[in-house]
């Protein structure tokens, strides 16, 4: 189940999310390097699930 909950950013949502978190420590390193780039701009699991596609599947 996605969660519809805003947090502040990435960093917010994975000391709250304990699914967000566990879904971020997961991904390879070169994902989670271009999502911090973006870590404030990402404030809810959907969100970090929908960048991580882009991100894993090419484009925008």
């Amino acid at each position: 189940m996605k969660s519809g909950k805003q947090y502040d950013g990435l960093y917010s949502l994975m000391e709250q999310d304990d699914a967000a978190e566990e879904y971020f420590d997961a991904l390879p390193e070169y994902i989670k390097d271009s999502i911090c780039q973006r870590a404030d701009s990402i404030r809810s699991r959907s969100e970090l699930e929908s960048y991580t596609h882009i991100l894993l599947h090419g484009g925008f």
